[in-house]
């Protein structure tokens, strides 16, 4: 990929100037659009990675750990084999937990196959709605599988809020990824421009 950077219109330099005035000889860095171009590829893949907390169609682990790959393949960083090893595990662990916590919460409650049966459609049929469409989904299908199952709404109530409470968890640990992945990166993209 760098010889797509070094052999092309991304090769000119252009420079910024020093803060102290406009002599054109006191430049304060060179950076080539080349540098530019990577850093805002990183910068979509950190923002991504760390709104897939939030947005439940975005994969946010999996991105957040492209975006070191992206640094390790554009020679913007010095990540070991071991961190991307660690950090590729943590990446599936994290997405694996993510989709399976409000099962298990649901089941953890005393929910019964019908509730996780309806928080596992809850959760499919609210991918269709933005943003909270599968927290919503997983709450209302457990709730009303549960309700459907033991016909007591007090059950059903508490079921769904071990679901949501197993949906929280499950965003929680992927933001905390995506923000250590974030900071692990700006650390090496530091370190690349110094």
């Amino acid at each position: 990929m760098d010889f797509l950077f070094k052999n092309s219109i991304f090769a000119a330099n252009f420079h910024l100037p020093s803060v102290g005035g406009s002599n054109n000889s006191q430049m304060l860095t060179a950076i080539t659009i080349a540098t530019v171009a990577k850093m805002l590829v990183l910068a979509l893949l950190l923002v991504l990675g760390i709104a897939g907390a939030f947005v439940p169609v975005l994969p946010g682990p999996p991105i957040a750990y492209v975006a070191m790959w992206w640094m390790q393949w554009m020679r913007m960083s010095q990540f070991s084999t071991t961190q991307l090893v660690v950090f590729g595990l943590l990446a599936l662990a994290v997405t694996l937990l993510d989709n399976f916590l409000p099962v298990i919460a649901t089941k953890s409650s005393g929910g019964s196959k019908s509730s996780v049966w309806g928080c596992f459609i809850g959760m499919a049929l609210g991918i269709v709605v933005p943003t909270f469409g599968i927290v919503v989904g997983a709450l209302v299908g457990a709730v009303v599988g549960q309700f459907i199952a033991s016909q007591q709404l007090g059950n059903a109530l508490k079921v769904g809020f071990k679901t949501f409470t197993g949906i929280m968890l499950g965003t929680g640990i992927k933001l905390v990824y995506g923000v250590w992945v974030a900071y692990l990166c700006i650390k090496q993209l530091i370190l690349y421009l110094d």
